[in-house]
């Protein structure tokens, strides 16, 4: 579709660009694992956003962004999507009493290259072991 001016100067016809949820990126320090600690409940998220945790400097395909809920109080869930059209990506999630991830949304949310309710030093080191096929 194209722009077009009308008579009056009015805009007749106008592109609709798609609409994008905004975007979370992560810049903390000089780049490399971070760890945050929420010492409490995290607060919802009810309009479309983009979480992405491959953002952080230096990410290679593990997450850098740890978010460790172990002083978040009780049943405190990490994220509480209820949005829709929401995306997190690269983000390590654990240590929550409640979900790590709690999705009641409206759908079409996407949950990418992340790690929830282990973290990736253990995941290291488990791929370090040579176990049978099944464990």
């Amino acid at each position: 579709m194209t722009m077009a001016l009308g008579r009056c100067g009015k805009l007749s016809s106008m592109p609709i660009p798609p609409r994008s949820p905004p975007t979370i990126d992560f810049q903390i320090g000089t780049g490399g694992p971070q760890t945050i600690f929420p010492l409490s409940a995290l607060p919802g998220i009810t309009n479309s956003v983009t979480i992405d945790g491959t953002s952080q400097p230096g990410y290679t395909g593990y997450p850098l962004i740890e978010i460790v809920g172990t002083s978040a109080g009780p049943n405190a869930n990490g994220l509480t999507i209820s949005a829709g059209k929401s995306t997190v990506q690269g983000l390590d999630i654990v240590g929550f009493s409640g979900n790590g991830i709690d999705l009641n949304s409206k759908g079409d949310d996407v949950i990418d290259s992340s790690i929830i309710g282990t973290d990736y030093i253990l995941i290291a080191a488990l791929r370090s072991l040579s176990l049978p096929p099944g464990i």
